[in-house]
């Protein structure tokens, strides 16, 4: 009996226990599951608008002056004097150096000497001729005169008032006087052509002369502008050869600039230059340039065209050689959105913001600028529109469809 009573008690204690697991399992709060969010990137915008702007080419230019004179020696000498150094600055007419003059002075000399001699024989040829057609002129009246008296003969013989002696001696007289007269007509012409030949050695040996003159004035060369000396090769004493270069003379003006755009570049400028429209510039230190004139060919290894530019208001002396940094105004482009250059991706993608979403778009790029914000890129492209969005962050995940948050 108590046994049962003990095992009753154990009965109830257990079910009372699952009941109330039950009822606690029954009236237990829910949770809700939050809903989870797709990811967004924080990132920077502008916004754009479309207008007329003028993009800029930024590139790289080498200064070069052609006007540049290369002091040779006329003839071999030896240097006898040099009057400055290498850098000195001239003035227009100041000595530069000293040849040794006797040389160009003996080349003058045999010069002159040749001129005198072909002119003396210029007058004896003329004298000669001369006299040589006054002969002829007494020869061709003597003829007349031998004509005269043959026929004079031919009737007296038809008449038997002379003989055939007479008749045949006249004859030979007149056939004698008509070679005398061709041998003096061909003297005459073989002078002409001597003289023609003469006055050929005359024009040559005057020509001589004048470039031996030059050659002498050439021992004292002087700057015929104001510049600077470079390369100077040579010093007292030394011996030279004719046409060695002695020294390099860089004038104070014409310097310039060679710049290489690429091809669409220079075809834009060209236009531009055709239609008296101004393309100028500016270099690294200040300096305003202008584009004066385009390369007639592409070159061949870098693709490139070459644009020659005047400094038009230079700060400084330009040095020849240098290489600086230059940034040259393009004509005008309509419909042009400007957008810093964190926006362009690869090249030629930027993305605009739609949505909260980005969007890629291919654009067409015209070079840069530089703005308050800093260094903007000048583009273009039919799906833009004025009021548009565009990501100005570089964003490594950026693609089509990728949700972002504008932030200011």
């Amino acid at each position: 009996m108590q046994l049962f009573s003990r095992l009753v008690l154990t009965g109830s204690i257990l079910g009372a226990g699952l009941g109330g697991f039950y009822l606690l399992n029954q009236t237990k709060p829910t949770i809700e599951p939050l809903p989870v969010s797709a990811p967004s990137w924080r990132v920077s915008a502008t916004t754009i608008a479309l207008r007329p702007e003028n993009p800029e080419f930024r590139g790289f230019a080498t200064v070069e002056n052609p006007q540049q004179q290369v002091i040779t020696a006329p003839l071999p000498t030896r240097v006898v004097e040099v009057y400055v150094a290498n850098g000195s600055r001239v003035v227009a007419n100041q000595p530069l150096l000293l040849l040794n003059r006797p040389d160009a002075e003996a080349q003058l000399n045999q010069a002159l000497a040749s001129l005198a001699d072909i002119r003396s024989q210029l007058n004896q040829r003329t004298m000669t001729e001369t006299k040589d057609r006054a002969a002829l002129q007494l020869d061709r009246e003597a003829l007349a005169l031998l004509e005269a008296k043959r026929d004079r003969l031919i009737d007296l013989r038809s008449r038997g008032l002379a003989s055939d002696e007479q008749l045949e001696t006249a004859r030979q007289a007149v056939v004698g006087q008509q070679l005398q007269i061709n041998r003096r007509e061909l003297t005459l012409a073989n002078s002409q052509e001597t003289q023609t030949t003469l006055l050929a050695q005359l024009t040559r040996i005057e020509s001589d002369v004048r470039l031996a003159r030059e050659d002498l004035d050439a021992m004292q060369p002087s700057a015929t502008v104001g510049g600077v000396i470079a390369e100077l090769t040579v010093t007292p004493g030394d011996r030279i050869n004719a046409n060695q270069a002695l020294m390099r003379l860089i004038p104070d003006n014409g310097y310039e600039l060679r710049i290489a755009v690429p091809q669409p570049v220079a075809d834009r400028i060209q236009t531009a230059l055709k239609a008296n429209q101004p393309i100028e510039g500016q270099m690294l230190n200040g300096d305003l340039i202008r584009v004066e004139r385009i390369a007639g060919l592409v070159n061949a290894r870098t693709g490139a065209v070459d644009l020659y530019a005047r400094i038009t208001q230079p700060a400084q002396q330009p040095v020849l050689g240098a290489i600086t940094n230059v940034r040259i105004m393009l004509p005008a482009l309509p419909e042009i959105a400007a957008v810093p250059t964190d926006a362009l991706y690869g090249g030629n993608t930027i993305y605009r913001i739609r949505d909260n979403q980005l969007e890629a778009l291919e654009v067409t790029t015209y070079g840069q600028r530089e703005a308050e914000r800093g260094t903007e890129i000048l583009l273009t492209s039919p799906a833009l529109q004025s009021g548009d969005q565009i990501l100005i962050s570089r964003l490594p995940a950026a693609i089509t469809g990728l949700l972002v948050e504008v932030v200011e």
